[in-house]
């Protein structure tokens, strides 16, 4: 505690002050405690700020005139009651709130963000209360007195909280009153009929708000907030931003904010993890990015802002709906050219969506330095499905590349689902690594076009058909001439519950060459520990095995019918690959 004044009838002025992490040990007000005095307090912040019984800020007992305009409570605590501010006062007192903020403050007992037990007014004109907890009554603001009135004009309370109950509001003495004016309050609770209620905004803080999951209470569009005052005068001059209020539509917006209709730059950099579609919000999703923004302000390639990691995801059944589960973003034709470059950075975990699904049409794509983890979908694969060649039975002639990506954990939940289907594009995974994953068929299910792998690693992963890559579907007398070609690469402990432990080959394509990897402790349940094929085209050299074991016959190589310890020798004199062994593959990547 900083100040303990005792003084019926005196006053104190606070301007232009941060108050950051300062503590009463043994009673009240975390940095003011005030016996009698009246505070007018100006464009300050309070921050961090605690006290063993009430007011985490500031506590008042006898007052009769309190001013706050322009202050910032936030993260503060208090055991017994008032985690911003408690107040208390058998005389008649007035509490005025203008442009005020009150985030995060909590209590173990009532009033999480401001307890005002007093005779008189207390009154917030365009106040943002939001995100406070309480342990009983009131998330946000207690009103507890006869006799008071609670009055809330222009401000937004929302997600105050009781434990996990919402309420942002409690008028608890049954001779209060509470009016709220042009006012988003989503949850209040009163012992007494509500006074005036002009314009009072409740519903979904997610369809009220930009981003109030992540504290952005800002309106969105659509929101019905806009313009709900219905009037064109009387509002505060500026919102709690300090924009001017232009009524841009019909009337003003209720709230604390009023949306400014200024409509964002399109761009490909993406600033957001929030998965929204709002042009007027100033910020740039990669939803927005793929969609009416692509291929401008920045051409075809996605980049992201320095301070994103993981990216919020909500499958669209709007887009196109599955058999089983829903996309989280649908590509067209129009994408080709696209790159997705996350720098290494991004991360999209836990979307229980096809997270990528270009299926019957035709576009490169390249997926680069982005982590997939934990992504559960269908329709032949969790993080990115092509079908092409399913409907056409030919290659498209397009490429899809995962470049220095990661892809861990995805399960197998619904029948035919890999973590990558491409079928009728070429296919070029480099520098990449998968471990952990469940598949179908395989990690990779693949065919009708060419299939590249290089400089990667395949960990523990399982499927039906291949513990690592599934190639099929290549037949040159209706497709052409296809390729295949695995170089530098570790296949590390995985398992097929049918033939090919670590690659399960067609026996359709002109060109498989597997060559400068290794296979160690791989598994296939019935032919082909490590490899399988049933053509005659495949070659290689300077592969190491070790570990590998099948449970019908050929623990490395089982090729044509015929178990061997290598494969048939390869000329690839004008192939280029480095022979690694596993330890050179190693990549550094955060489990998130």
């Amino acid at each position: 505690m900083i100040y303990h004044l005792n003084y019926v009838g005196g006053s104190i002025s606070v301007s232009d002050t941060d108050f950051n992490g300062n503590r009463a040990n043994n009673g009240n007000g975390g940095v003011l405690s005030l016996i009698g005095i009246n505070p007018t307090v100006l464009r300050s912040s309070f921050i961090g700020n605690a006290a063993s019984n009430c007011g985490g800020v500031i506590y008042t007992n006898y007052g009769a005139a309190h001013t706050y305009n322009g202050c910032v409570f936030a993260d503060n605590t208090a055991v017994s009651a008032g985690g911003g501010i408690f107040s208390e006062s058998p005389n008649s007192a007035a509490m005025e709130f203008t442009n005020s903020v009150f985030r995060r403050n909590s209590t173990s007992g009532f009033g999480g963000a401001l307890a005002a037990e007093v005779y008189g007014s207390i009154t917030l004109t365009q106040c943002l209360v939001a995100d406070n907890t309480a342990g009983s009554l009131a998330g946000g603001i207690l009103t507890g007195n006869r006799d008071s009135t609670l009055s809330l004009n222009w401000s937004t309370l929302a997600n105050n909280r009781i434990g996990s109950t919402a309420n942002d509001v409690t008028v608890s003495s049954s001779g209060s009153t509470l009016n709220i004016t042009n006012s988003i309050v989503l949850a209040a609770t009163s012992n007494t009929s509500l006074g005036t209620v002009t314009n009072r905004i409740t519903g979904s803080a997610a369809n009220l708000f930009r981003d109030s999951a992540n504290g952005d209470y800002h309106l969105k569009s659509g929101s019905a907030a806009l313009d709900a005052s219905g009037v064109t005068s009387g509002a505060p001059v500026t919102d709690l931003d300090g924009i001017t209020r232009a009524g841009n539509g019909s009337a003003y917006d209720c709230g604390a904010y009023e949306l400014q209709m200024i409509a964002e730059t399109p761009s490909m950099h993406v600033t957001t993890a929030s998965d929204v579609v709002d042009p007027y919000d100033g910020v740039i999703s990669l939803r927005e990015a793929l969609g009416t923004y692509y291929g401008t302000g920045g051409g075809k390639t996605v980049t992201f802002a320095d301070n994103l990691t993981t990216l919020s995801v909500t499958p669209r059944s709007t887009d196109v709906t599955l058999t089983t589960c829903d996309v989280g973003f649908y590509l067209t034709g129009a994408h080709d050219g696209l790159v997705i470059d996350g720098g290494g950075r991004i991360v999209f975990n836990g979307v229980n969506a096809t997270l990528f699904h270009l299926g019957i049409n035709d576009a490169d794509v390249t997926f680069k330095g982005l982590t997939f983890q934990n992504i559960t979908g269908t329709h032949q694969a969790s993080v990115f499905t092509a079908v092409h060649g399913f409907y056409t039975g030919s290659c498209s002639g397009k490429t899809i590349t995962f470049d220095g990506c990661n892809i861990l954990n995805t399960p197998y939940v619904y029948s035919n689902s890999n973590a990558i289907a491409v079928v009728g594009h070429n296919l070029v995974v480099k520098d990449s690594v998968f471990q952990g994953n469940e598949g179908y068929l395989g990690v990779i299910y693949a065919g009708w076009g060419d299939v590249t792998v290089s400089g990667s690693r395949f960990e523990n992963n399982t499927g039906s058909s291949s513990g690592g890559v599934y190639v099929a579907f290549g037949n040159r007398e209706y497709q052409g001439h296809y390729k295949v070609s695995v170089t530098g690469s570790a296949f590390i402990g995985n398992t097929s519950g049918g033939n090919g432990g670590a690659l399960n080959l067609s026996n359709t394509y002109d060109s498989i060459v597997v060559s400068g990897n290794t296979f160690t402790n791989n598994r296939a349940n019935q032919y082909g520990g490590a490899i399988y094929s049933a053509s005659t085209a495949v070659q290689g050299s300077d592969n190491a095995f070790s570990g590998n074991s099948a449970g019908s016959g050929g623990p490395n190589t089982y090729i044509n019918g015929v178990a061997a310890a290598e494969l048939p020798y390869a000329d690839i004199a004008d192939a280029v690959f480095t022979s690694l062994d596993k330890d050179d593959l190693a990549v550094d990547f955060d489990v998130f």
